[in-house]
């Protein structure tokens, strides 16, 4: 996916820690969702889950600078196993169907996946520190153009 065209905007033990939390969070959904297969819980469920998957989506996109008119970023990446499931989100019922439980078990899984991928690839997302957005999200200010530039001469 796109991701490649993406840049911190946080320093990067800030930013593994988050992903840690959200990981391990990730897993306790989808723990939860199995033990829970069949026990008419759905209305907690989905509301754990979106609650879990929405903070997860703004974490990424606050944490990362992506460039370019169609690039996706760490988001797109993390959204993306999803797709099948994006009518849970949608449903006028608040309840998650007993029998989607097991799509939505597996797809959370896959997407603490995606984000255990990206945790370990943190490295290619740096960028040097004069070209490194600022810690609120802004990208820095361009650099003066060359033709600005004091040639020495008088």
């Amino acid at each position: 996916m796109g991701s490649m065209s993406a840049a911190l905007r946080w320093p990067r033990p800030q930013l593994e820690d988050e992903l840690a939390k959200a990981i391990s969070e990730g897993r306790s959904v989808a723990e939860q969702i199995h033990a829970n297969s069949g026990s008419g819980n759905g209305v907690e469920l989905r509301g754990r889950w979106l609650a879990w998957s929405e903070r997860t989506e703004t974490l990424l996109d606050r944490a990362f600078e992506t460039t370019g008119f169609l690039t996706s970023g760490p988001r797109g990446d993390f959204t993306a196993p999803a797709v099948p499931i994006m009518d849970l989100r949608l449903i006028a019922a608040s309840e998650i169907p007993d029998e989607r439980l097991s799509d939505l078990e597996r797809i959370i899984l896959e997407q603490v996946r995606v984000l255990a991928a990206l945790a370990e690839r943190l490295d290619l997302f740096e960028v040097p520190n004069e070209q490194q957005p600022s810690q609120t999200g802004k990208p820095p200010s361009p650099a003066t153009h060359p033709s600005s530039w004091s040639t020495g001469t008088t």
